[in-house]
């Protein structure tokens, strides 16, 4: 109906406005790596979800328009022992 928000085929509701960050992360070798990244990041103010590509080597995040928090994502990247 109109005024609804529909449910993608995905079964998740559709993001509301924001940006989307593109990071490349060095020292991952395994999916524990990638889920302790997943896990620092997400911890960041402003961060919705953040995904991590083991064989691209790519961390993308997705956050409020205006997030502004892109140092506080690379430490904590640092903070769990990568670059």
């Amino acid at each position: 109906p109109p005024g609804s928000t529909a449910l993608m085929s995905s079964g998740l509701v559709p993001e509301a406005a924001g940006e989307e960050f593109l990071f490349s992360i060095d020292g991952m070798r395994c999916a524990a790596c990638v889920s302790k990244i997943e896990r620092a990041v997400t911890q960041v103010r402003g961060v919705s979800a953040a995904s991590v590509n083991l064989m691209s080597k790519a961390l993308r995040v997705s956050a409020a328009s205006g997030f502004g928090g892109e140092e506080a994502v690379l430490e904590a990247v640092r903070s769990v022992g990568y670059e």
